[in-house]
């Protein structure tokens, strides 16, 4: 449970979510995105968030075009985890 009064949510991993609580200086670039100002705690979610303005889209060539994830915009983290989960690539 989070010993803030203000929240008092009950969640699997506490230390995580503390962080939601800290001040977000880290700042999405993209003027117009909402992260411009609500931020992030640490440099590492500011940029994860950043490649998807500026990687443009990683595409899935098992799926193809129309496939399940051809409108989705993928990190080269997720992408690497949808096609280990999906299809089986290591």
């Amino acid at each position: 449970r989070c010993p803030l009064s203000s929240c008092n949510r009950i969640f699997k991993d506490l230390k995580a979510h503390m962080l939601t609580h800290q001040v977000h200086i880290e700042k999405c670039p993209v003027a117009t995105c909402v992260f411009h100002k609500k931020g992030f705690v640490n440099p590492y979610d500011k940029m994860r968030h950043v490649s998807l303005h500026f990687e443009g889209t990683l595409t899935c060539g098992f799926c193809g075009e129309g496939g399940i994830c051809a409108e989705r915009r993928y990190t080269s983290d997720s992408f690497i985890r949808h096609l280990r989960r999906l299809h089986g690539v290591e």
